[in-house]
């Protein structure tokens, strides 16, 4: 596979990920591999499976968690775990698995997130439970998830103890407590009404895409190094307000995307009946008609373009767009105030930070 900069990284921060990536990659697909192939399940189930078995395991658990790898992501998360521990004093090449757990993490995250969409693209290829089904694809992406206590518990990095006992409790934390904001978000859809304050929104954004997929690299990335707990929640922080700018940034792609590359359905979010920032802000300042016909659509669960069209010009008509990328805008500003903020860092890595910030800003896909 190619190794290529993703759009919109200038700067330091581009040079820095490319340098990274090759790596990241090779630790992401090595890890994945090596857990995921049958002598592997064999060991680790821990009794004599049938070869008929095995083979059903690489195929319908292993393969298509793989595929998730196999497609274009950026590799973010883990980058992320990469800049933070460089920005202790840590070399993050000396903990692969570590790095690697941040992806499958991720990736974890998307095929449950998938399913709790009903999408049926992921960088515009099937989702995993268009592959194997539902139920399969839970099953896979919750071992996934749990595979990663494995991997932390039998790292060779340098970990103090007392590192990785607080990583193992963090990630347990992270794991339960995006449990509970994917329940609030799939939950929201089917109540009577969506008369709810967008800061309400954000509460189970905290609760669920920042909590694992953002704040848990910076805090594995802060474990790498060893951090204090001064340290430890500075990044972890940080990583928190990273996850809600992405978040609402993430949401107003899905119903007006800048690139033709997004690589989603667009609208899917629309169509899923989601309740976004977007959406309340909208349905909080347009009259009743309006509102109305906008929670038709949203309940509707539609795939007409001429609807899903409809319901993105009453979002724009109210200003809703504009404002929910202000409040996106007012997250990164917290995130530049928290690097400012961050007396251990040396100069070269505040400009990496606020050069991965300004990509953030920018994004487009």
């Amino acid at each position: 596979m190619s190794v290529t900069r993703a759009p919109g990284m200038t700067g330091a921060w581009a040079e820095q990920y490319m340098v990274w990536l090759p790596f990241i990659r090779q630790a992401v697909l090595e890890t994945v591999d090596r857990w995921g192939a049958a002598e592997a399940i064999r060991e680790l189930a821990g009794t004599d499976l049938a070869d008929e078995m095995t083979e059903l395991l690489v195929r319908d658990w292993y393969e298509p968690f793989r595929s998730y790898l196999n497609r274009t992501g950026k590799m973010i998360r883990p980058v992320l775990v990469c800049l933070t521990a460089r920005s202790l004093g840590a070399d993050p090449v000396k903990a692969p698995s570590l790095v690697a757990m941040a992806e499958m993490i991720h990736s974890s995250s998307l095929v449950l997130d998938d399913i709790a969409d009903d999408s049926d693209l992921r960088c515009g290829e099937p989702t995993v439970h268009r592959m194997v089904g539902i139920r399969t694809a839970g099953a896979l992406g919750s071992s996934w998830l749990n595979m990663c206590f494995f991997i932390l518990a039998n790292s060779k990095s340098d970990l103090h103890d007392s590192s990785r006992r607080r990583l193992g409790r963090e990630l347990a934390w992270e794991h339960w407590v995006t449990g509970l904001g994917t329940t609030i978000d799939t939950m929201w859809p089917s109540e009577k009404t969506m008369d709810h304050d967008p800061l309400e929104y954000l509460q189970s954004v905290l609760h669920r895409s920042t909590s694992y997929t953002c704040r848990m690299p910076l805090k594995i990335g802060a474990s790498i190094a060893n951090a204090d707990d001064r340290a430890f929640t500075a990044y972890s922080r940080l990583g928190e307000e990273i996850g809600l700018a992405f978040q609402v940034i993430d949401d107003q792609l899905n119903v007006a995307p800048v690139s033709e590359e997004w690589g989603k359905t667009t609208a899917e979010d629309i169509t899923a009946g989601k309740v976004t920032p977007q959406v309340l802000l909208t349905l909080r300042r347009a009259d009743r008609n309006r509102a109305s016909e906008l929670v038709r659509i949203l309940r509707a669960n539609t795939t007409d373009q001429s609807e899903l069209r409809n319901a993105v010009g009453i979002m724009q008509e109210y200003g809703a767009l504009a404002e929910a990328r202000e409040i996106a805008d007012q997250h990164l500003e917290t995130c530049l105030r928290i690097i400012s903020d961050v007396d251990f860092l040396r100069g070269d890595d505040h400009e990496l930070w606020y050069n991965f910030i300004s990509y953030l800003s920018n994004r487009d896909r």
